[in-house]
């Protein structure tokens, strides 16, 4: 990195807890060479750990820093355990560079080989083809197998832990390595599909039949059969209802990805690579820009708007009160906004394409809640239709069941009811269909009721040609 005399300087200490306000590039005065240039942040956890991609003397690394004390020397020990039991196991990992633990300040780092043009697994899944995504599966199962034969597992492990370098894969998380010491013929059953259903969980539901598949190479190289898929199955149903669960939750929250601003009079959620002052000034004063966007629609719930902001145009929802009764009952319940805010991340985590939610926001008297707003990314009509202009440019009703074969068998292999399916809903750009107006989606729990809740959106379904 050049021009290093410009940067902003900090110490370890002060870049882990600026957290999500560190901004790169910076350099960092205490490390080893001085000053180390820090070209992008990849990974924040506020006061505790924080991952970079650095320049160190002209080669760049992927840079640890981890706070404070007895936290720190923990963190740094499973990182060398880690990377070690990796490489005894046969597993390719990125070397490390250069270590330490500073007992002044209190904080550890670990430097690792940068892997140029490395492409992360998850991002090559999503992009793959069915075929290419099988023999994606089968070499990390393998992977995951030769872990469990030398009695290793990591255990938050997922698509983004490999990378795939020079067409090999290597394994990146070293610090999430558990070593099982006790046995020296692999990992117990139990902790061995625990592991696996772990995993599973993290891939979609729609993708189980194809999970099967690819799971024979994990047992050829295991040669055990005392491990079946149904049981891991269970592990991973169990695993994945804990992970939405989850998922659900952080969504309202600040992190890498969000930031949550609350007082006693609004709550409000926004992605952080939107929240720019031409998004905040928004958000500190919507109904004027809203009045003056384009309405797309005046309803007495709810008002939807095309609305530009900064250089982008987005549509925004604002849900009404209607009268004093219809406002009364609305003060203790979660609003409509919340409700699809928390939708549509929900879809995301299942595959299921809809417009990406931007920011969440309610006015509020303390925890009561008010009008509220939902802003979402605007789909430019150019480049796709709704479901209603092709019925009425010609789509019979058989092509519309095919077109929309893969989305039902989606929702039902998620347990996920739409609520009202009627054309005006439904945005199909190519070969993806975005679904629309959140309000009543449902993730269901039971396999019967989202059966019967599905019936209902086939037969609402069916009915836009009826009304067309």
């Amino acid at each position: 990195m050049t021009g290093q005399e410009s940067l902003k300087n900090y110490s370890s200490k002060e870049a882990l807890a600026a957290g999500f306000d560190l901004q790169a590039p910076f350099a960092l005065t205490d490390l080893d060479p001085s000053p180390l240039g820090c070209e992008k942040i990849l990974r924040v956890l506020p006061g505790k750990r924080l991952v970079l991609l650095a320049d160190a003397a002209g080669e760049k690394v992927i840079l640890k820093l981890m706070g404070h004390g007895a936290y720190a020397k923990r963190e740094l020990n499973l990182e060398l355990e880690g990377s070690r039991a990796l490489t005894s196991a046969g597993i390719l990992t990125p070397d490390i560079v250069d270590h330490a633990a500073n007992s002044n300040s209190g904080i550890s780092y670990i430097s690792f080989q940068f892997l140029e043009q490395a492409t992360n697994l998850s991002e090559l899944f999503h992009q793959a083809s069915e075929t290419q995504r099988k023999e994606l599966l089968e070499v990390v199962f393998k992977i995951i197998a030769r872990m469990h034969n030398a009695g290793i597992y990591q255990h938050d492990i997922h698509l983004d832990n490999f990378v795939l370098h020079n067409e090999s894969v290597y394994t990146l998380d070293c610090a999430s390595v558990i070593t099982n010491t006790h046995s020296h013929s692999g990992i117990e059953d139990k902790t061995a599909i625990s592991n696996l259903g772990l995993f599973i969980a993290q891939l979609y539901p729609h993708l189980d039949e194809l999970t099967e598949s690819c799971f024979t190479r994990y047992l050829e190289l295991r040669q055990i059969t005392n491990i079946d898929f149904p049981q891991v199955y269970r592990s991973a149903v169990l695993a994945r209802n804990k992970r939405m669960h989850r998922y659900r939750r952080k969504i309202f929250k600040s992190s890498s990805e969000h930031i949550r601003l609350r007082n006693w009079r609004e709550y409000r959620v926004c992605c952080r690579n939107h929240y720019d002052p031409e998004m905040k000034q928004f958000l500190d004063n919507p109904d004027p820009a809203i009045d003056a966007g384009v309405i797309l629609k005046a309803g007495n719930s709810a008002t939807v708007a095309r609305v530009s902001i900064g250089s982008k145009y987005y549509v925004i929802k604002r849900y009404n009160v209607k009268n004093y009764w219809h406002g009364f009952k609305r003060l203790f319940q979660t609003s409509r906004a919340w409700r699809s805010w928390r939708s549509a991340y929900s879809l995301k985590l299942l595959d299921i394409d809809t417009p990406e939610a931007v920011a969440l926001l309610e006015k509020r008297f303390g925890p009561l809640r008010k009008r509220s707003y939902l802003v979402c990314d605007y789909l430019e009509p150019e480049r796709g239709a709704h479901l209603d202009q092709l019925i009425k440019n010609g789509l019979t009703k058989q092509q519309g069941q095919n077109l929309f074969h893969s989305l039902f068998k989606k929702m039902s292999k998620s347990l996920v009811s739409h609520g009202d399916f009627k054309a005006t809903n439904f945005f199909i750009q190519g070969e993806k269909i975005f679904v629309l107006d959140l309000d009543a989606m449902t993730l269901h729990y039971s396999k019967t009721r989202c059966q019967k809740a599905l019936k209902k959106d086939q037969k609402r379904f069916a009915h836009n040609w009826i009304k067309a």
